[in-house]
């Protein structure tokens, strides 16, 4: 499916005998102006937009005139045949809507034939962002009582920087832009949103991340993962290639490092909620709060390839909800905790390439009936495998290789 409606919005920017008044010029700058003889209509949908809208104390007067948040004025005063009025319950919802549009370039913009495929998406030219129907009906936009709750737009090659005003959406709590070529840094202003999940996996987004994200109590599910080393790319509309293994998609830049920031420090135990988080390769650093064990509905946790420098706490066995615990390649240290054995829900377990971790395998290890995964390759532990590891009737995948282990094989391997 197409997100965007079949317009070329690069002539509607820039040539005015496309549109069908003129409410609004510029000066020699490029910045927008109100035409006096208009000001009566334009200007009152300017101020509402800035007053309720618009963030960081911005002014329709000082952005260009490609700015998105000007072409979506633009688009509302000028194109949109819905024509609402200034006192419509929709008329904030939709003008973030098309500025989340004019901020997220992408292949797609511009005319689209039935059977195109934008990413691995099939256009069918049903439900088009920026088309003069209801918003709630256009691609992948949820709604309830009218009201915008969720949008999902996956694989859909959009290029760019997540808008601030997305924050204005009052009643969303479902954002899922995964596998894009997204970049620039986490807006803060997410953390104003009711948000229940947050998918931006596979992307190119960079910087610290926001400590107003730590506000999202309710959040269930967080994706952040894989932001660096990502090898794909996008097509703008006026052509040229964004390679998101760059920053900003630009090579002159060099190679993204992805999200940095403390994002398993004391702050985590606002979000209690939570249910899955993944931030696979990334740079996230400091340590493994005790504090974690807040986390007591959390299934899911994904911190593989980071810069995490901690010891693991005792408080980790307090977690009694988790399935999967990756917190491979960091930089671990100390011991296993004896109370791993109380994660009697956990399926797989991997501490892999952290080099430090040090001392033998808990005995309570041998407790977990569910493990089905253990990779505590590339450690340093030591003492001997015990004999009750054959106890692991489910095991699909063990490695213990490249440790300081002693002894022999115990015989209980061969009866896995």
């Amino acid at each position: 499916h197409n997100c965007f409606a079949n317009y070329n919005y690069s002539d509607f920017a820039t040539n005015t005998a496309t549109r069908p008044s003129q409410n609004i010029t510029t000066n020699e700058t490029g910045s927008p102006i109100v035409n006096p003889t208009e000001d009566s209509r334009v200007s009152l949908f300017m101020r509402k937009f800035e007053d309720e809208v618009l963030q960081r104390d911005a002014k329709f007067n000082d952005l260009g005139s490609e700015d998105p948040r000007y072409l979506a004025l633009d688009w509302i005063l000028n194109n949109d045949q819905m024509n609402l009025g200034l006192d419509s319950m929709n008329l904030n919802q939709r003008y973030v809507l098309a500025l989340i549009a004019f901020s997220l370039d992408s292949k797609a913009w511009g005319a689209i034939e039935e059977g195109s495929v934008i990413g691995n998406k099939e256009v069918d030219g049903k439900s088009t962002w920026l088309s003069s129907i209801d918003e709630c009906s256009w691609y992948n936009v949820s709604c309830t009582g009218g009201l915008v709750t969720g949008i999902q737009l996956d694989e859909y090659s959009l290029i760019g920087e997540i808008p601030a005003e997305i924050s204005r959406l009052d009643h969303v709590d479902s954002i899922s832009l995964r596998k894009n070529c997204l970049y620039g840094t986490l807006p803060p202003e997410l953390g104003e949103l009711p948000l229940k999940y947050l998918g931006l996996a596979e992307n190119a987004f960079s910087g610290f991340i926001p400590e107003t994200l730590f506000n999202l109590t309710s959040v269930e599910y967080v994706f952040l993962s894989f932001q660096n080393g990502n090898r794909w790319n996008c097509t703008r509309s006026r052509g040229g290639i964004v390679d998101i293994y760059y920053s900003h998609g630009d090579q002159a830049q060099g190679a993204n490092l992805g999200l940095q920031g403390k994002i398993l420090g004391d702050k985590i135990s606002n979000l209690s909620s939570l249910r899955t988080i993944s931030i696979t390769k990334n740079q996230f650093s400091g340590t493994i709060s005790t504090d974690i064990s807040s986390l007591k509905q959390l299934e899911n946790m994904y911190a593989e390839s980071n810069k995490i420098r901690s010891s693991i706490p005792t408080e980790i066995a307090l977690m009694e909800n988790i399935r999967v615990l990756d917190l491979s390649q960091n930089y671990l240290t100390g011991e296993i905790p004896q109370d791993v054995g109380n994660l009697k829900r956990l399926e797989y377990f991997a501490l892999s390439g952290n080099g430090g971790l040090s001392g033998p395998l808990p005995s309570s290890l041998f407790e977990l009936k569910s493990l089905q995964y253990i990779y505590f390759q590339e450690n340093s532990l030591t003492g001997k495998i015990p004999s009750s590891i054959g106890m692991y009737q489910d095991l699909v995948g063990l490695n213990l290789g490249s440790n300081e282990f002693t002894g022999s094989l115990p015989n209980g391997l061969y009866n896995l």
